[in-house]
């Protein structure tokens, strides 16, 4: 039976801070390694310039990783569900849309006033991306927005096996972890392609992504006694590194379940809970939604203005630059919203 203390604590926000003291810390982490992936491994890859380094992985593993501390946090959450399913999705919405539809525009306007070369924006892809059109079949404005997108879909994909229970059912997690095992993960290893396996890994990614799976999995071998949630867990990891040849992302899933089971941990919380941190991954979100392209015309404009031999840090001074506007979008996106608050409370 799942502890019933995490589904009695009043408030959602306060009851992730008050049991996972370390989360925004690593997302902040988790931030800083895809943001630098980007700067470096993808703009390389774009625009065929290397700084001499890279971050490899960073966009792959470290979105995979986002994916799973929210497919935790919405088991987290599935209790309050019986407050009603359209409350419950209203909130997760609310939580995620309305930044990104900002985010959208803005970025809208900066591509339309300087130009980036590959990043053609029309008022099409405004419509698409904030009608939240899948990333598989319409391209969005900001590459890194697919994610947002998938996580609203699995939102209402939850809603709906949540409707029958299915996310508390140990046949359900089994089933899952087959079919993800043989037309996600397998057909990679044997380099098998066809239709109907991509029809899968297009439908996985697009409201079920594995990384979410893995969060729902690994909430219940935290708080279900059934050490089954365990052995699946811990056989998709072992499927994961023979996919990757590598042990990096097992083991990055391995501290994030340590992390979780550990969250009392003194030198956790000191290292991942401190204020700095806390705010670092409390303004994660904003920074992963506006920092692409924008980080793009940074480098550009800097490779050409820069007199200087220091180029190599140039990606560098592109965090900063982003995280600067992070922080400025987040302000800007606070007030809004403020300002609307008071105005419906007016009328």
């Amino acid at each position: 039976m799942i502890l019933s203390k995490f589904r009695t604590e009043e408030g959602e926000s306060s009851t992730m801070k008050k049991y996972f003291n370390f989360l925004d810390g690593f997302r902040g982490v988790l931030c800083i390694w895809i943001v630098l992936f980007h700067f470096t491994t993808r703009y390389k890859e774009l625009y065929g310039y290397s700084f001499g380094y890279d971050f490899g992985h960073g966009g792959g593993y470290g979105v995979m990783l986002f994916f799973t501390i929210s497919g935790f946090l919405t088991m987290f959450t599935a209790s309050k569900i019986h407050q009603g399913a359209f409350y419950w999705l209203k909130r997760k919405f609310s939580r995620i849309y309305p930044q990104y539809a900002l985010s959208v525009i803005l970025i809208f306007i900066a591509l339309s006033i300087w130009h980036l070369p590959g990043r053609n924006v029309t008022l099409t892809k405004v419509i698409t991306d904030l009608f939240l059109f899948p990333a598989y079949f319409f391209p969005k404005i900001e590459g890194a927005h697919w994610y947002v997108i998938t996580l609203l879909y699995f939102y209402i994909f939850f809603l709906c096996i949540a409707r029958f229970k299915l996310h508390t059912k140990l046949w359900f997690y089994i089933l899952c972890s087959i079919i993800f095992i043989v037309f996600y993960i397998l057909p990679e290893i044997l380099n098998i392609d066809n239709t109907f396996i991509k029809a899968v890994r297009i439908l996985c990614d697009s409201c079920f992504h594995l990384g979410l799976f893995l969060g729902m999995l690994l909430y219940m071998s935290i708080y279900d006694k059934n050490k089954i949630y365990d052995i699946l867990f811990f056989i998709l990891l072992l499927v994961l590194a023979w996919r990757e040849q590598s042990l990096l992302l097992s083991s990055l899933y391995l501290i994030l379940n340590l992390l979780f089971r550990a969250n009392d941990c003194k030198i956790v919380n000191y290292v991942l809970g401190n204020k700095l941190m806390r705010r670092l991954g409390g303004v994660s979100y904003s920074w992963y939604l506006i920092h692409q392209n924008i980080g793009y015309l940074f480098i550009s404009n800097a490779l050409q203005e820069w007199k200087w031999e220091g180029k190599t840090l140039v990606p560098i001074f592109a965090v900063l630059f982003t995280l600067i506007l992070a922080f400025l979008f987040e302000a800007l996106y606070n007030f809004l919203r403020e300002l609307l608050v008071k105005r419906s409370c007016i009328q």
